[in-house]
């Protein structure tokens, strides 16, 4: 062996990806040795076997497989596919494989497939989907009502808190669009207008007040935040909304108690400063 052969082989070897070449009837003529690692079957129970690379899987998929191969001898180009791999010890292993005709002097003369090993990304793919199904059930599930609409102002989603202070089922609002499903009273359209198109611009805004009118016609004052944001590739604004009706109230109140307090207030001077005034007035006249 050669020094730029064995280095070539060393590079066969050091890839990452599982590398089988055969030839054209499907006998196995090289394995670099991450296939070996990838389903625990040692270079002899592979090389030199035609269509060797099978008992690497499942006597399901060997149809689908064998049909590609066929395909590829052919001259057709066929896509990546993923598959499972059977492990030496019954065990599997999810791969992807892409896998090419190897010409010489313009005639297929065998095949070259790369197996890469998907198990890591399988569990990315779960922890995401698991991520996904907690963020779903927060949404959901939060005291704070959540709503989700896009640039032309149609709801996309809503929680169980948005159900709750709009008096209006998911399904009665999902599809629609906000302006039009008579929330709000015609004089605040335009501002609510103004705050889905500075959203879509990328401006977040808010906290804003508005009357909300419930389905069962009750009136009550929100007040909404919204910003925009990115979800399944798509740029949508998630709103915020909160009942400000008893605060807005209490704070009423509490500024009429306040008023009353001030009022008091004069009213309780002006008499102190009148008595001392008089005090001073029968001081004088003892004198």
């Amino acid at each position: 062996m050669t020094e730029l052969e064995e280095k070539l082989l060393n590079i066969f070897d050091s890839v990452k990806d599982g590398i089988c070449v055969m030839d054209k009837t499907g006998k196995v003529t090289h394995i670099n040795r991450t296939i070996t690692e990838i389903g625990g079957w040692t270079k002899e129970d592979l090389l030199g076997q035609r269509l060797g690379l099978l008992k690497t899987f499942f006597p399901r998929d060997i149809p689908k497989i064998v049909s590609i191969f066929t395909q590829r001898m052919k001259g057709k180009d066929m896509p990546p596919y993923k598959i499972d791999v059977r492990m030496k010890d019954g065990g599997r292993k999810p791969v992807e494989i892409n896998a090419a005709a190897v010409k010489v002097g313009g005639k297929i003369v065998g095949d070259v497939a790369i197996l890469r090993d998907l198990t890591e990304w399988k569990k990315e793919g779960e922890l995401l989907k698991n991520s996904e199904e907690r963020l779903k059930i927060i949404f959901d599930s939060a005291p704070i009502a959540y709503f989700l609409y896009d640039a032309k102002g149609i709801v996309i989603d809503e929680n169980k808190a948005a159900e709750k202070l709009f008096g209006c089922k998911k399904e009665e609002l999902i599809g629609k669009n906000f302006l039009k499903l008579n929330l709000l009273p015609e004089s605040q359209i335009p501002k609510a207008t103004k705050i889905i198109a500075d959203n879509f611009a990328g401006r977040p805004t808010g906290p804003d007040e508005f009357s909300l009118i419930r389905k069962d016609g009750k009136e009550i004052l929100v007040e909404i935040t919204t910003c925009p944001i990115k979800a399944g590739g798509k740029t949508l604004s998630l709103g915020v909304a909160h009942d400000i009706t008893d605060y807005k109230r209490v704070l009423e109140e509490l500024k009429k108690k306040n008023d009353d307090l001030e009022k008091f207030n004069k009213l309780a001077i002006g008499r102190e400063l009148r008595i001392i005034e008089l005090k001073n007035r029968i001081k004088e006249l003892e004198k």
